[in-house]
């Protein structure tokens, strides 16, 4: 038995007793765990940058209790969910305030800054929440329970779109499209 295991039955006959938490909080914590430490050993060699001052003056204005100095994307990533490969369909993936991102980022087209709206969302959440592990459950509890409202350009939504974290970062980022999901750039601020 470990030593955990052990502290864990002393408590026990004591009547300490963890509260169980929902499947899909243990799920989406683990799954989080994982794919984060995945990004971070296949993106190693990245280098770490802030977000240029006119994009994080625009995302200050859409973000207003966001930190948004402390946020840091790394470009040209390799994610997990495109199996490590540098094309697939995902292009950012979000893990506390580190975006990852797949390609370059060109904070001069509206359309790359409308998805990097949708990224930076997820940290407003992950603040929201107060922590990396309360977001993680939260997003495990949403994806097993879905119900979120996902915007009329998005086709055919999966499990995935109709997770309430994801269904508010798709929400949030459709203020700057048309019905049909094309980027509208008049529709950014100017910060």
């Amino acid at each position: 038995m470990s030593l955990w295991g052990t502290l864990r039955s002393i408590g026990e006959v004591f009547g300490w007793k963890r509260a169980a938490e929902p499947v899909g909080c243990n799920l989406g914590k683990v799954i989080y765990r994982e794919t984060k430490r995945s990004a971070q050993i296949a993106n190693f060699h990245r280098p770490r940058r802030q977000l240029r001052p006119g994009t994080r003056a625009l995302m200050r204005e859409l973000f207003p209790e966001l930190d948004v100095n402390a946020i840091r994307v790394r470009t040209r990533c390799r994610l997990p969910s495109n199996r490590f490969s540098q094309t697939g369909s995902i292009y950012g993936m979000t893990f506390g305030y580190t975006i990852y991102w797949r390609d370059n980022l060109d904070e001069d087209d509206p359309t790359d800054l409308v998805k990097l709206v949708h990224e930076v969302m997820h940290v407003d959440q992950v603040r929201r929440y107060g922590s990396e592990d309360d977001f993680a459950c939260e997003y495990g509890k949403g994806y097993l329970a879905g119900g979120g409202d996902v915007p009329g350009h998005i086709r055919n939504p999966t499990a995935y779109h109709r997770n309430p974290l994801e269904a508010e970062a798709y929400a949030f980022d459709a203020r700057f499209r048309d019905e049909r999901g094309r980027v509208v750039p008049d529709r950014l601020p100017t910060p």
